[in-house]
């Protein structure tokens, strides 16, 4: 909810890019709540509702959370175990930048997850409500993951030496797995490494989203 509030605040210096992503935060949020209201007054005055409310509330919540996990990873304030997003010197620093470079590697992963699953959800053109199409609701998935590795990446550092560091050691994590993803001891490996992640600073639904 505080997310979507981010679209009710003054932004004098807010790009066209930010209020684009904080305007489809808020309207999706506002209609949530409206779209209940409306089914109430239709049925109480027509006896019927609007055809496939339920539906487009769930994609309105999705949305929401697409939006809101970009947001908060643009302001670098997606939730996580560690009490600083950026841990000041010392190998501290190369823990927490490891972390980060899982969490972009399993944004990557997610990212490439979700595109095929609107590629398969395109050939079934399976429409909603106003006949949209549901894949382009489903377009906020891998725009979504997409949005928040290239974020990840460019909050690791204030220099483009770690950009670039963290987004090397992600590359190559997401190399490894995909050669190593068939091998027994693959997945009680990378469990381990996503708990090890989200202890050194990485967000939490990098080891949530990464488990599944």
């Amino acid at each position: 909810m505080s997310v979507a509030l981010a679209f009710f605040r003054p932004q004098a210096a807010c790009s066209g890019r930010i209020a684009i992503e904080n305007l489809i935060c808020g309207a999706a949020f506002v209609a949530t709540m409206l779209l209940p209201c409306l089914q109430i007054g239709l049925r109480a005055i027509g006896h019927t509702g609007l055809y496939g409310a339920s539906e487009l509330l769930q994609h309105l919540t999705l949305a929401i959370a697409m939006t809101g996990a970009a947001i908060a990873s643009r302001d670098d304030r997606l939730l996580s175990l560690a009490r600083s997003h950026s841990p000041a010197t010392g190998n501290r620093t190369q823990l927490w930048r490891t972390g980060r470079a899982v969490a972009v590697a399993v944004c990557a992963a997610l990212c490439l997850a979700a595109a095929q699953f609107v590629a398969t959800e395109i050939a079934a053109t399976e429409a909603l409500t106003f006949g949209i199409p549901q894949w382009c609701w489903q377009l906020l998935l891998p725009g979504g993951f997409a949005l928040m590795a290239v974020r990840l990446v460019r909050n690791a550092g204030t220099t483009p030496g770690p950009r670039v560091l963290v987004a090397t050691a992600a590359a190559a994590m997401l190399v490894l797995a995909g050669t190593a993803a068939a091998h027994a001891w693959f997945v009680p490996v990378a469990l381990c490494v996503l708990v090890a992640a989200a202890v050194a600073g990485a967000p939490v639904f990098v080891a949530l989203g990464g488990a599944a």
